[in-house]
């Protein structure tokens, strides 16, 4: 905790027979609920992206995988944000919300432009499914019984460009928005997905990652 709070690197070796994110994500949230800004990052920053000057910055906690990704934001976070909340330390759960790679996500693009083109051999049951990833969320990680082909074939592409057609229907990018600007406390990502907005910022200008106040890195899940 005192780490987060004066903004220095520090390595934990835990205890390999616990769940070392309940450790690190209990130091995170008493950090976020009791320093909701980085006024370092604010002044110090030029890459805005048109981020509140308000919204409270996020946590970034980098995991190896995407299992522990689950585990952190289903299990770990909720966990901790009842226990909180029936102490009466906090009056609303903790928000958190996983950032994965393109490939993870639906494209309606591509997911209209493949039902219109399945072979004749495809099952009803097995069209349904696929029709059924119209709505709800865009995480193809959740989609059950579609096939690893068609996932590459419906995802959304690294070519994606604000000047799709579908670019303020789409899912995806609804999702990024929404877990920017303040409306969660955590944001989970993978090490590569770090890394990468790491490099974007210093070659490119621009963010994966909204602005955000600490990290935690978590190398052994």
């Amino acid at each position: 905790l005192d780490a987060l709070v004066n903004r220095q690197t520090i390595n934990v070796d835990l205890c390999s027979d616990i769940d070392n994110s309940y450790v690190y994500l209990t130091a995170a949230i008493a950090h976020h609920l009791f320093s909701p800004d980085d006024f370092f990052v604010r002044t110090n920053q030029s890459i805005y992206h048109g981020y509140s000057g308000s919204a409270p910055m996020p946590i970034i906690i980098s995991t190896q995988t995407i299992a522990k990704q689950e585990l952190v934001v289903k299990r770990a976070i909720p966990t901790l944000s009842e226990w909180l909340h029936n102490a009466g330390l906090i009056d609303k759960p903790i928000r958190s919300a996983i950032r994965k790679g393109k490939s993870h996500y639906i494209c309606e693009e591509n997911l209209e432009a493949r039902l219109n083109n399945l072979p004749r051999n495809k099952s009803e049951e097995y069209i349904r499914k696929l029709k059924n990833l119209r709505t709800g969320t865009p995480d193809l990680d959740v989609s059950k019984g579609i096939s690893n082909f068609d996932k590459r074939m419906i995802c959304v592409k690294q070519s994606c460009k604000k000047s799709c057609k579908s670019y303020h229907a789409c899912r995806y990018r609804a999702y990024l928005r929404d877990s920017s600007n303040g409306n969660v406390d955590f944001i989970v990502c993978n090490h590569n997905y770090y890394l990468a907005d790491i490099v974007i910022r210093r070659e490119h200008s621009r963010m994966l990652l909204p602005m955000y106040k600490a990290v935690v890195v978590d190398v052994n899940g």
